[in-house]
């Protein structure tokens, strides 16, 4: 199964989801994209996450 989103190419290199993402650009710099992810891929960012979210709380129990 796949996942399609609608996406932002920013001058011709970096993939976002939300033009916010990248402080002080302009609209004619980006290009709207579909970004395709697998659930293979939605899975692995799910763990990363969670990881993330792991080693963020011990960080705060300091």
């Amino acid at each position: 199964m796949h996942k399609m989103l609608k996406a932002y190419l920013f001058e011709g290199g970096t993939v976002v989801t939300d033009k916010k993402t990248i402080v002080n650009s302009k609209d004619k710099h980006y290009e709207e994209v579909t970004l395709i992810l697998s659930s293979e891929e939605i899975q692995q960012y799910y763990e990363e996450l969670e990881e993330l979210n792991m080693i963020l709380a011990a960080e705060g129990d300091n």
